[in-house]
């Protein structure tokens, strides 16, 4: 996704609670649930991948160990 796309998402997304009747104090904290979110995404796709990562790194080691 593009930050024009992102942009245009979020805005799309603020339009829609406006006309909701959302006030300032509903779209900050939609917007602190959608950061930690975010964030929380992305530690555990981080998290993941090192674990791939580990796992990789043991087979490697296996391998060398079993003069492969």
């Amino acid at each position: 996704m593009t930050k024009s796309q992102i942009r245009s998402r979020f805005y799309s997304i603020l339009s829609d609670m406006l006309e909701d009747g959302a006030t300032p104090d509903d779209i900050e904290e939609t917007i602190n649930e959608m950061s930690s979110e975010g964030i929380q995404n992305i530690l555990e796709n981080i998290q993941s991948e090192l674990e791939n990562l580990e796992n990789m790194e043991r087979e490697y080691n296996k391998e060398q160990s079993n003069g492969k």
